[in-house]
């Protein structure tokens, strides 16, 4: 037989109308995504959470060392077993206190003597020089405000004074303010009564005299102190043969005594 006429097989394989598809990729790029993802969530949270806590921290820091008023000492209370006397012979009084106020000079400067305690926030005795109790009151309305009006005349250590509630319960709230019988010196007591036991302030304003007060007729007179706003009292006018020469012509106001010509 010929097979040299015979056709020979075809060996080309049947074509794919449809063209392969990419392969999915392996699973493990897709968990560690996943992780990183977390890893990025919980880095954003937890810095997150630190600044919130900081803010919260600042916060309560700023409550605790910013307080509204300064802390002051526990009320001082009436240990009548332990009270010392202070006496200051140059400015010429002597005042009683429990022993612990410590009554010292804590500032001396040319145109005032300030006597106060360890705390000088609740106690505080300023003695002035070269004014008058008017005019005294008058630079310290910025510190009192109305309050200064409306002071009173009232009796103390046997003058007139005058007194001044301010009504703070955080800081002074009682001052005392009046001319020294003998000398050229305004003094001006604060107390923050509200850091006392009841009752105490009064107690220790009573123990406050002046140690070289005597008869107008026994005294050196020329130069004295005379007028002012307790001008009526004997100790405030001048003895028989002088005058009170005031220092200006408003109303309270003070002067020394001269010897008549």
């Amino acid at each position: 037989m010929d097979n040299r006429n015979q056709q020979p097989l075809s060996t080309q394989q049947p074509v794919n109308d449809n063209p392969p598809r990419p392969s999915s990729p392996p699973k493990i790029f897709l968990i560690i995504i996943v992780i990183v993802l977390l890893v990025l969530v919980s880095i954003v949270s937890y810095a997150l959470g630190i600044k919130s806590s900081q803010q919260i921290t600042q916060a309560q820091q700023q409550t605790t060392l910013s307080p509204t008023v300064p802390p002051l000492p526990s009320p001082i209370t009436n240990d009548a077993a332990n009270w010392g006397t202070y006496t200051n012979e140059e400015l010429g009084f002597e005042i009683s206190t429990p022993e612990s106020l410590s009554v010292f000079v804590s500032g001396e400067y040319d145109t005032q003597t300030i006597i106060s305690v360890k705390n000088a926030d609740v106690f505080g005795i300023f003695v002035n020089k070269n004014t008058t109790p008017s005019d005294l009151i008058n630079k310290m309305k910025s510190v009192w405000g109305e309050a200064a009006d409306n002071k009173k005349t009232v009796s103390f250590a046997g003058i007139s004074a005058f007194e001044i509630k301010t009504g703070n319960e955080e800081r002074f709230s009682r001052i005392l303010v009046f001319q020294h019988p003998q000398k050229d010196l305004v003094f001006m007591i604060q107390v923050a009564e509200a850091f006392f036991e009841e009752g105490l302030p009064d107690q220790i304003l009573s123990t406050f005299k002046f140690t070289d007060q005597v008869s107008p007729t026994k005294a050196s007179a020329e130069g004295r102190f005379c007028g002012g706003i307790a001008a009526n009292l004997p100790e405030n006018q001048c003895p028989e043969g002088y005058t009170c020469k005031l220092d200006s012509n408003y109303p309270d106001a003070g002067g020394k005594c001269v010897k008549n010509k």
